[in-house]
C-alpha cells in the first residue's frame, strides 16, 4: 500500500471514531414554537379570509383576481 494510501485510510479511521455533535434545531429547518405561532398570526391577520366560497368568487371576479380556497378541520391557528 502506498504512504499516501495509508494516510488516507487512517484519516478516514480516525474521523469515524469521532463524536457527532447534535445539530441544532435551526440547521435542520425547525421553527421554534413561539417563532411558528408568530408567523401564523402575521398570515392570518393579513389576508383577507371569506367565509363563503361563493363570495369570495364573486370579490375576485369583481377585482380579475384568483381565489385561494383552503378546507381545513379545525382553525388554521391551531386552537382546535
Amino acid at each position: 500500500m502506498r504512504p499516501v494510501h495509508l494516510i488516507a485510510t487512517a484519516s478516514i479511521l480516525a474521523l469515524a471514531n469521532c463524536p457527532i455533535p447534535p445539530a441544532e434545531p435551526q440547521a435542520l429547518g425547525l421553527l421554534s414554537g413561539q417563532l411558528a405561532h408568530d408567523r401564523v398570526t402575521k398570515l392570518t391577520s393579513q389576508v383577507h379570509w371569506h367565509n363563503s366560497l361563493y363570495q369570495a368568487e364573486d370579490v375576485a371576479r369583481r377585482e380579475g383576481k384568483m381565489v385561494l380556497w383552503l378546507h381545513m378541520l379545525g382553525d388554521i391557528k391551531g386552537d382546535t
